[in-house]
């Protein structure tokens, strides 16, 4: 059988992600996300991933969601308040059926849709032509599907930062705005190897709970760059479309490429930073498993993937020391603070 002319495969171990794409504009950008888990050989063998990406003009992607989304359950969205003046292209809906997810980004044109089938590891996109394919709106939509096809196989996402001090991983745990990136880059300009700053899989290997990092650059506010003088010149670049943060590689101002894989000793929760020095207060297992489920990416999984998802993060709770911590206004202290609470 003949080849699609624009066909790609990226093999990871003996896995592969097999992209057919229609669209050249896209092969790249796709490359620059695969080459990550092609070289770090994260995934098993036998999972065998399948994505079809092509364009459409907004008026056929809006007759095709108008047939996939009657029917479906919503399950997640961002809706900005009318007084924020946010581009349309960052509203997103995600709805499920019994078999499938829908991800669908736009408001009165929608720009992009992603139809997924966790169940045969596939998933299919389709995007407008003015989509920027460099844009953030593409790209959330690669991590989308990314995400919902590694819960399938025994990776569970969670919004958390991670990074790590002598083999021992710091995981912290915090809703979006409470101070995880800044906490994270205080902890590696302190020495501290980096795995993420907001997005993490969680495995079992070797029978015990293990931290794998997402394959995304730091996302930072101009507020955050302003704490660090290594990252002050950031400010003055513009944001990408559809992005409110700047993104970066943390080797290109600490030197240091983020680690592959790290197993959890501490479970940070962050609460509200303080002006004088950090302060920590121990807090129970369920508090722990509650504030882990809160910031976990078990939404849309099957009910036996779901079970295999709430037992690794309770392991995860049982193999570690958890903490409430809040962060003080001397951001040097911190690493400090934080080495003393790792068990």
């Amino acid at each position: 059988m003949e080849s699609h002319p624009c066909e790609q495969l990226f093999a990871i171990e003996q896995a592969a992600f097999h992209f057919r794409v229609s669209c050249p504009d896209l092969r790249e950008v796709l490359s620059s996300y695969l080459s990550y888990y092609r070289e770090t050989a994260l995934l098993p063998g036998a999972f065998h991933f399948k994505v079809s990406l092509e364009r459409e003009p907004p008026g056929k992607i809006r007759e095709q969601v108008v047939s996939f989304v009657p029917g479906m359950t919503p399950l997640a969205g961002f809706f900005a308040p009318p007084s924020q003046a946010v581009d349309e292209e960052a509203f997103f809906q995600l709805y499920r059926s019994d078999e499938r997810l829908f991800f669908m980004r736009g408001i009165n044109e929608p720009a992009l849709w992603a139809e997924i089938t966790p169940s045969s590891l596939s998933a299919r996109a389709v995007i407008a032509p003015g989509v920027e394919a460099r844009g953030w709106g593409f790209r959330q939509l690669f991590l989308v599907i990314l995400q919902e096809l590694m819960k399938h196989a025994g990776f569970t996402p969670l919004h958390a930062a991670c990074a790590a001090s002598e083999g021992k991983g710091v995981l912290i745990i915090a809703p979006s705005g409470a101070g995880k990136t800044t906490t994270t880059l205080s902890l590696v300009k302190g020495g501290f190897e980096f795995l993420s700053d907001d997005t993490v899989f969680l495995r079992a290997r070797g029978g015990a709970p293990e931290i794998v990092p997402f394959c995304e650059k730091v996302k930072a506010l101009p507020a955050t760059l302003s704490f660090f003088k290594e990252l002050r010149p950031l400010c003055s670049r513009p944001f990408e479309r559809g992005a409110d943060k700047h993104f970066f590689p943390v080797e290109e101002f600490f030197g240091k490429a983020p680690l592959r894989q790290v197993r959890p000793s501490l479970l940070l929760f962050l609460t509200p930073p303080r002006t004088g020095s950090s302060s920590a207060v121990a807090i129970s297992s369920r508090e722990a498993f509650e504030g882990i489920i809160a910031q976990s990416g078990i939404v849309g999984l099957n009910r036996s993937a779901a079970r295999e998802s709430f037992s690794l993060m309770a392991e995860l709770v049982r193999e570690t020391r958890s903490v409430a911590f809040s962060p003080g206004g001397d951001l040097r202290e911190i690493p400090h603070a934080v080495r003393r609470l790792i068990p």
